[in-house]
């Protein structure tokens, strides 16, 4: 996409989502310090946990020439997740990415599974999910569109 860093703020409840600006746009911070400035300003608690690198690069190439030999389920299934998020948040211009990810729970699930979860994998076992055809390009379809829109909605 850019080879930038740029931060978000994330936040859970009922429904998860990220921080938006006017008009539906995602704030986006291209520094720790000013997220946290941000977040010292507005009173917002930020959690302890280590920022999720969501390799937007990485997802982008891997969609250029999709391979399911190369298909990475943590990265796939936190942008998936993220892009639904965004959905969520700014709603308007995103019923492309709604569509597709209203329609594939069965690959979300193999992603799901194929992050091998302790609290969902039995001890000494390994998921490792198989992938046809279609659902490499459907995840490449729908991860086209979920880039798509975040570089639509995001306000550097």
């Amino acid at each position: 996409m850019s080879e930038k860093d740029g931060y978000l703020l994330w936040f859970d409840g009922e429904p998860d989502g990220v921080l938006c600006g006017k008009y539906g746009k995602i704030i986006v911070f291209s520094s720790l310090p000013k997220l946290q400035l941000y977040s010292d300003k507005h009173e917002l608690e930020l959690s302890k946990d280590e920022p999720v690198d969501y390799e937007f690069d990485t997802l982008q190439k891997w969609c250029s020439q999709p391979k399911k030999e190369n298909v990475d389920c943590k990265l796939f299934l936190d942008a998936w997740n993220l892009f639904v998020d965004i959905a969520i948040s700014s709603s308007k211009g995103t019923e492309t990415f709604r569509a597709l990810n209203g329609s594939n729970d069965i690959i979300y699930k193999k992603l799901f599974y194929g992050n091998n979860l302790p609290s969902v994998t039995p001890p000494d076992c390994t998921y490792v999910p198989e992938w046809t055809t279609e659902e490499v390009s459907t995840l490449s379809e729908l991860f086209k569109e979920g880039l798509s829109m975040f570089s639509k909605k995001a306000a550097f």
